[in-house]
């Protein structure tokens, strides 16, 4: 991840509910070297929902897979200011600075 930084230290990160999963050491590795102004949060609706959120419901489908709502972000938020050692209000004022600094808003 450092070399990365290194040869490319303009790239912007986004990071999805991979973070709330068990053993993801190097999405983990990941959240910790980026700086808080390159770093953003994905919500990769309707995929990849977040291990601490199993809601109680299933909405009708023809598969027993449960789908990911934008709603559900939160989760990632707190995990990833888990993982860098600061709070959820931090990483969220950082990542929507950066949604604005990379799409300028």
């Amino acid at each position: 991840m450092r070399q990365w930084l290194q040869a490319f230290p303009h790239t912007w990160f986004g990071f999805t509910a991979t973070v709330t999963r068990p053993m993801s050491l190097k999405a983990e590795e990941a959240v910790r070297a980026i700086h808080h102004s390159h770093l953003l949060l994905e919500s990769d609706a309707p995929h990849l929902m977040p291990t601490v959120q199993r809601p109680p419901f299933q909405p009708p489908q023809t598969s027993q897979r449960q789908v990911n709502h934008p709603w559900l972000l939160g989760h990632v938020c707190q995990r990833v200011a888990e993982i860098r050692g600061t709070s959820a209000d931090d990483v969220w004022k950082a990542s929507t600075m950066a949604a604005i600094q990379l799409y300028y808003l």
